[in-house]
């Protein structure tokens, strides 16, 4: 089947209306080439009457006797790309026979013109990737109810009340957790990773840079039927507690996938190429500051790093979550870049009054465009599985040494 049927039956096999909405307004009629045309005018069509509905195979089968139903191996998004890469080649084939015909008789004043009609052209093709101040208003103004509904708080929530008050869920956005080496940053990330686990309608991804994969899910486990990782990698559970890992097995098979994939010695690029296999709707990666970037110099290791992964976040518009480590004078390690790239700049440290109070400190030293001076305390105890806010009156933090 040709690119344009299987664009067709990528939409009708979506389960997203938001992806549904946006291949309509990145893929004008004209895109779509042959019967395929008529069919993509009636789906829209249809979609609009019915507010929101897709029409069925039998109605598809009624209306157009041709069409054929199929499973499509990739996402709208790759037909989209697909449909505008024809596009641009069809166009740019048709303008240089042109330019050369221009050449032959030495047309210069021809040549410029046909030069600046390409680039055009080829602006209104980008344009697609354009918004505009009427483009799904109607969503802003449904995103707004739903944050005042909910005080705040919009997109997928962490669990954690400390995290999710201050921040109002996760959105789009980039996300640093930083801490010393050891202070428990791997495992915050993995407990958020259970509780947004449980309201993704796709697949999660989860980048290691620093633990094997086996150790990452192990690590999941734990979490997840709220058993000690130490007794677990040792086999020193209790019976009730094997009872709860005998249990993940349905847990899991009823969730949608998730994805841990080794980093190490991998570009931002190398994993760009895996996240479009996987399509997640959230990446977690952990150590952003070991991604390769092909330098012998850390610092640029990681700014490029960072800077890509921003890039990668704002293309395919999912939440990323990233650790990175700080250096012993509290600073980012390699790059002040990750920082400045990252919307939610969250900085996990104890002490050892707070070590021995099982409690921990969380820093927001930036929420979006602004700096911020919010402070966090979350009783943080895995033994009992307690990760609530604890009140700050009550914490005396003693020494002001941090520990390793």
């Amino acid at each position: 089947m040709d690119i344009d049927g299987l664009f067709i039956n990528s939409i009708l096999s979506s389960q997203s209306r938001e992806e549904i909405r946006s291949s309509f307004s990145k893929v004008p009629m004209e895109l779509v080439q042959g019967m395929e045309r008529m069919m993509y005018k009636f789906i829209r069509e249809y979609y609009k009457q019915s507010r929101g509905q897709l029409p069925s195979a039998i109605a598809m089968k009624k209306k157009f006797p041709e069409f054929r139903r199929i499973k499509p191996g990739d996402s709208i998004h790759f037909y989209v790309g697909e449909l505008q890469s024809r596009q641009i080649y069809e166009l740019s084939t048709d303008y240089n026979t042109k330019i050369q015909n221009a050449l032959l008789i030495k047309d210069t004043e021809e040549m410029k013109g046909l030069h600046r009609a390409w680039g055009m052209e080829l602006a209104k093709i980008n344009m697609i990737e354009a918004d505009t101040a009427r483009t799904n208003f109607i969503d802003r103004k449904r995103e707004y109810r739903k944050a005042k509904l909910n005080k705040g708080l919009i997109g997928l929530q962490t669990g954690i009340e400390a995290i999710d008050k201050h921040i109002g869920g996760l959105q789009d956005e980039m996300y640093i957790i930083m801490g010393r080496r050891g202070v428990g940053k791997t495992f915050m990330s993995l407990f958020m990773l259970k509780n947004i686990w449980k309201q993704l309608d796709g697949t999660a991804m989860y980048v290691s840079n620093e633990i094997g994969k086996k150790k990452i899910l192990k690590r999941v486990d734990s979490i997840e039927a709220e058993f000690s990782y130490s007794k677990y990698r040792k086999g020193l559970l209790t019976k009730e507690e094997e009872q709860r890992l005998n249990e993940l097995k349905d847990i899991y098979k009823n969730r949608p996938e998730l994805y841990v994939i080794p980093g190490a010695r991998k570009t931002v690029e190398d994993i760009e190429n895996e996240l479009l296999v996987v399509e997640p709707k959230i990446i977690f990666v952990d150590g952003l500051y070991l991604t390769d970037m092909g330098h012998d110099d850390p610092f640029r290791n990681t700014f490029e790093a960072s800077r890509s992964y921003q890039q990668m976040l704002s293309a395919y518009q999912i939440p990323g979550i990233f650790t990175t480590q700080m250096t012993d004078d509290n600073s980012t390690k390699y790059a002040r870049a990750i920082e400045e790239d990252a919307d939610i700049v969250m900085k996990m440290s104890q002490n050892s009054a707070l070590k021995d109070d099982k409690l921990m400190k969380l820093e927001f030293p930036k929420i979006r465009e602004e700096d911020s001076d919010l402070i966090a305390y979350m009783n943080w105890d895995f033994d009992k599985w307690n990760f609530t806010e604890a009140n700050p009156e009550d914490i005396d933090e003693g020494a002001e040494q941090e520990f390793d």
